[in-house]
């Protein structure tokens, strides 16, 4: 019995021990010695490209859909005015005036009196000094 357990106790020493420095080295060896195999990054940088090939053209796809696209809202009060002169073709001269006479009336947006020719006669008549008759008929000529 003790030859026995003495057996037992070398055998599970022995298989405890692990693996020998040799067997190590020899393992890595042929880890490195072997060829590499460059399918697999290939196909790893194929799908990392066809990713974005898609995510593009979602993007794009979305930009470009008729639900999409709106006219651009004019927040500023100054790009509102220049939109507003190329399209009815104001002279500088008469965005001027436009503005002082809005200055007198109190009236913050000078776009306001061309919408209102009423107020627009009423500064007229209330601030003659301030208004230049020929820039304004001319407007108001071409406006009618």
């Amino acid at each position: 019995m003790t030859a026995s357990l003495i057996t037992g106790i070398l055998a599970t020493g022995i298989l405890a021990a692990g693996p020998r420095l040799e067997d190590v080295f020899k393992s890595t060896n042929q880890e490195l010695g072997g060829g590499t195999d460059p399918t697999k990054l290939l196909a790893v940088i194929c799908a990392i490209g066809g990713a974005i090939v898609l995510l593009v053209f979602l993007s794009r796809r979305r930009k470009n859909s008729p639900g999409a696209t709106s006219p651009r809202t004019l927040h500023h009060q100054g790009k509102l005015i220049r939109e507003v002169q190329k399209a009815v073709h104001l002279k500088p001269a008469e965005i001027r005036q436009l503005k002082t006479l809005a200055d007198s009336q109190g009236v913050q947006n000078p776009l306001t009196l061309l919408l209102c020719p009423s107020l627009l006669a009423k500064a007229a008549k209330e601030r003659p000094d301030k208004l230049d008759r020929r820039v304004v008929s001319g407007m108001i000529k071409r406006m009618t």
